[in-house]
């Protein structure tokens, strides 16, 4: 039992926590001054007239971030060309070295040094009309693929390290490059491919022949090979009349899936057989160790389906615009600065009543703490007779314990939200 009951203690203990982070998280702020201070407080006007302007402001601001969140739902593709181009560097090659051998003694083989090559591989994108050629220098070609691999054609038993060479992309980026390496010991000319895997999102897949032949398609992404289905679906009135979620298959999709009826939340799960990595760009290309050129000795055009790159600028933006941490502390020190003038205010009514008339002031505020007395007390026969006056409901004092009484309601309200949501 009692460790039951500590258990429950650290859950409840663990709840007031999070119920009291998320209560501070969407803490109201007021930022509203009462019109009774604008009267007293001349400058309280141009406070009012900036909030009007920053309500039409942030109304726009709204129109226009649902207008491009709508623009980047539609995800927009665009056919983008890439210029890759293939250099190399020669190190220790005979014509290099044919000099240096002739100097040196025919018997020297500490002098000997081991020939190699480098092939430099760098991409730029190729600007469109309207878009700036130095921008686009800047975005790191190798962003555009998920994977980049290399292979190079020769003899594993001549040259025992690795012909095979992949660069993968990190999750987070960070290898992001303009230009990619690869030194490889070596003093024949060579034949190398380089394979290109795109970044797409969605993935595409490519369809195996009999699923492509029955949707029509030869390759798409998962929600579009979905939506094909569907419509032959719909075409061919295979869904059950009964059991919507229910497809009856006619002969194709029977010989397909090797089934009578087809569940279709579980179509997307059974698919996976038919679909298969799309297949890479290669690039093929032979490397020449008998000349140097600083020069590219190749040359590719690759073209891919990537985002606008206006859409890069739209979700900077966007994040930039939800970031508002900098607004929020303002508006908590404006909040605090509107508690500040309550305060005041009140403090200064209590010593101008206080002035004008002392001892009617003493007499109305022993009448106050005796009401608020009373309440805390619940006192309901006190007063009895005075209370059933309507007078007694005409006093300055009503207004104020109104007040009071909504903000501990609305407050109620609140933290009974909090619990929900806390719980959730």
């Amino acid at each position: 039992m009692s460790g039951n009951a500590n258990l429950n203690g650290k859950i409840n203990e663990r709840d007031a926590k999070e119920a009291g982070e998320l209560k501070k998280e969407i803490r109201l702020i007021e930022r509203e001054i009462p019109e009774k201070l604008l009267e007293t407080i001349p400058e309280a006007s141009q406070y009012v007239e900036l909030q009007e302007i920053e309500k039409r402001l942030d109304s726009l601001i709204v129109r226009k971030r649902f207008d491009l969140q709508d623009s980047l739902s539609r995800q927009s593709k665009k056919t983008r060309a890439i210029r890759i181009f293939i250099r190399k560097t020669l190190e220790n090659q005979a014509f290099q070295t044919f000099q240096e051998n002739n100097d040196s003694q025919p018997n020297d083989l500490s002098s000997l040094s081991v020939p190699s090559w480098t092939i430099h591989v760098e991409g730029r994108l190729i600007p469109g009309n309207d878009e700036d050629k130095k921008r686009l220098d800047e975005v790191p070609f190798t962003s555009f693929f998920k994977k980049i691999a290399f292979q190079v054609h020769r003899s594993e038993e001549l040259y025992p390290e690795s012909n095979y060479v992949e660069w993968n992309k990190l999750s987070n980026g960070s290898n992001l490059a303009n230009e990619l390496k690869i030194k490889r010991n070596g003093d024949q000319d060579v034949k190398i491919s380089i394979l290109l895997y795109p970044d797409e999102q969605p993935e595409r897949y490519k369809l195996s022949s009999s699923f492509a032949n029955l949707l029509g398609i030869k390759e798409g992404t998962r929600p579009a090979i979905v939506a094909a289905l569907w419509q032959y679906i719909k075409f061919h009135r295979l869904q059950d009349l009964e059991e919507k979620r229910l497809i009856n298959c006619d002969n194709r999709l029977r010989d397909l899936f090797e089934t009578d009826r087809l569940y279709f939340p579980r179509i997307p799960e059974l698919m996976n057989r038919f679909l298969e990595p799309m297949d890479p760009i290669k690039l093929s290309f032979e490397l020449n160790v008998n000349e140097v050129s600083a020069k590219p000795f190749a040359i590719f055009d690759v073209f891919i389906n990537a985002d606008d790159p206006k859409q890069s600028q739209i979700r900077t933006f966007l994040t930039n615009v939800m970031n508002q941490n900098e607004i929020k502390v303002l508006d908590e020190k404006i909040s605090s600065f509107i508690e500040a003038i309550h305060y005041s205010k009140s403090k200064h009514d209590f010593m101008r009543q206080f002035s004008d008339d002392p001892v009617l002031f003493i007499h109305r505020w022993t009448e106050s703490q005796s009401r608020d007395l009373e309440v805390i007390l619940d006192g309901s026969e006190a007063n009895y007779a005075e209370r059933r006056d309507s007078k007694y409901y005409q006093q300055p004092w009503v207004e104020e314990s109104a007040f009071h009484y909504l903000n501990r309601l609305n407050s109620k309200k609140q933290q009974e939200i909090l619990n929900a949501s806390s719980r959730k």
